[in-house]
């Protein structure tokens, strides 16, 4: 219930949710690419900051060292998104359908102490309450991309 509703751009969203990363981006040498492209959306810029950062996080954690991750934006008449890929050994198929539900960490790597299961449960929770979509695709061994998507005010009034 602690949401608040505003025009905010992209590229905030993504400076926020990359605060805190240096330092992993340095120690683990990973080379980062950031768009310039930068559009305006409505949402709740601390709660999709969260949302970001989450997926942030996980890229961080599953790129190789000397890997590297993009981050871009893209818009179109009817949703504005923000795509997170990082390279690494991506998501199984059988995992991409769970990845999303409450404690589930992989169906093969199960030793990392580190990981919950919770921050993409979460994200995908807090995505749905804000009336966004989080999506996810991946090429195992190669890399997953995130997409987080924010509906333009134009769509959302269409489908009252």
């Amino acid at each position: 219930d602690d949401f608040r509703i505003a025009r905010i751009s992209t590229g905030r969203l993504v400076s926020q949710a990359l605060k805190g990363y240096s330092s992993f981006f340095s120690c683990k040498r990973l080379g980062i690419s950031v768009s310039d492209e930068d559009f305006e959306v409505l949402t709740d810029e601390k709660w999709s900051s969260y949302i970001l950062s989450q997926i942030i996080s996980n890229a961080v954690k599953y790129t190789p060292e000397e890997g590297s991750i993009e981050i871009w934006s893209e818009k179109d008449s009817l949703e504005t998104s923000i795509f997170i890929k990082n390279q690494g050994k991506g998501i199984l198929p059988q995992d991409i359908e769970r990845i999303f539900q409450k404690g589930f960490t992989s169906s093969e790597d199960r030793q990392g102490a580190k990981s919950t299961g919770y921050g993409l449960y979460l994200s995908k929770k807090l995505s749905d309450l804000l009336g966004h979509s989080l999506a996810v695709e991946s090429e195992p061994g190669k890399y997953a991309v995130f997409r987080l998507t924010f509906f333009n005010a134009a769509s959302n009034l269409t489908k009252m």
